[in-house]
């Protein structure tokens, strides 16, 4: 374990795995910071590289530590619920509940005595019938600007990433996504039907996402900050 002590007195551990690997990689998450180093490289060359590095390591720290505030908040707000189209539904477990759950009325209910993976399972198969009935219908919303229309729309179970785009116009949307806002979804939809013209991400393309949804940075914003915790189920 390495200590890295930064200007203002903060103490980041760092933990330091060696592994057949050629480089050095640094790697920072909620618990602390991860070296990720060749088995033979010195440990003076891992620790100045580590200082070199440590404005860089001060602000992704604070990064972590912000966006596991507003989790642990988002989970206090939700408590025993869970979240559809940026809404809460309440979760409430009964005895004569239909054993493949329902959601109704803002409340999500299950059969009582279910073991915690056996409830992750219907919650994830509830959310992914709530996104077959909503997310293909934000498409054609853009039917009027588009440049291409896409061939096919699928659900996918992705977690990194909220869509995709093939080259043979095939749009994926994550059925994760339906947690989010509209306006969050609508950010997503836009930005893969762009691709559909510029499988890229450049300034043309970014040009056809405001031209499909001006109000994306709210979206995109969103996710960024929040997009995390909708992939807890």
């Amino acid at each position: 374990m390495l200590w890295l002590n930064l200007p203002d007195g903060l103490v980041l551990p760092v933990r330091l795995c060696r592994s057949a690997r050629k480089t050095l990689a640094l790697h920072v998450t909620a618990e602390g910071i991860e070296a990720r180093a060749p088995l033979r490289m010195p440990q003076a060359r891992i620790e100045a590289f580590v200082r070199s590095k440590e404005t860089w390591l001060a602000k992704a720290w604070q990064r972590q530590q912000s966006r596991r505030q507003a989790q642990d908040a988002m989970q206090d707000a939700a408590g025993e619920g869970v979240w559809l189209l940026g809404e809460r539904w309440r979760l409430e477990r009964r005895p004569d509940c239909d054993a493949r759950g329902q959601w109704r009325d803002g409340l999500c209910l299950l059969p009582e005595g279910l073991a915690p993976d056996e409830e992750q399972r219907l919650l994830a198969l509830g959310l992914q019938k709530q996104a077959a009935r909503c997310l293909p219908g934000r498409i054609p919303q853009f039917a009027e600007r588009w440049q291409r229309a896409p061939v096919k729309v699928r659900l996918s179970p992705a977690r990194r990433r909220w869509g995709s785009c093939s080259a043979t116009g095939t749009v994926s949307l994550a059925w994760r996504l339906v947690q989010a806002p509209l306006f969050a979804i609508d950010y997503v939809v836009a930005h893969e039907l762009a691709h559909l013209v510029e499988m890229n991400h450049s300034v043309r393309f970014w040009a056809e996402v405001e031209r499909l949804y001006p109000d994306w940075r709210r979206g995109h914003d969103w996710l960024r900050h929040h997009g995390h915790l909708y992939a807890v189920i």
